[in-house]
């Protein structure tokens, strides 16, 4: 397994194409002394978009911790957590973002699914529970 000086791990049961992929996006900012939470930021959107939701779920926690201001981290944070089913996080990420109107002052499109995603993660919680919690 290659680890890199970021700490993260390549996600495993990958082929070689993935493996390069993954190593081009953490290699770029794992050789960096002063990563910054936008350089994070990035990775995690990149890893997210490549299809590999763990490394980018902890590279935007990382960027988060380190920003708290930037929002976009936190929605990174929620689509990771969704594409792992881990509902609790999603959900919650978003609950957030909603709270503060980040959907509704982006003028990004592609946050139109996200009040979806946002009801399956819900959705998907209540299914999660035990009756008699409910």
């Amino acid at each position: 397994m290659t680890t890199f000086s970021l700490g993260l791990a390549l996600e495993a049961e990958v082929d070689g194409q993935d493996r390069l992929k993954q190593e081009e996006i953490i290699g770029h900012i794992g050789g960096k002394s002063d990563v910054s939470p936008e350089d994070l930021g990035k990775a995690a959107l990149d890893l997210l978009g490549e299809g590999f939701p763990k490394n980018a779920l902890e590279l935007a926690n990382r960027a988060m911790t380190m920003d708290r201001s930037n929002l976009s981290y936190l929605d990174t944070v929620a689509h990771a957590a969704f594409e792992l089913g881990r509902w609790r996080e999603a959900a919650d990420a978003w609950g957030v973002l909603t709270t503060k109107g980040y959907f509704k002052t982006s003028a990004d499109s592609s946050y139109a699914n996200d009040e979806e995603d946002y009801k399956t993660a819900k959705k998907m919680l209540e299914h999660a529970r035990p009756r008699s919690a409910r």
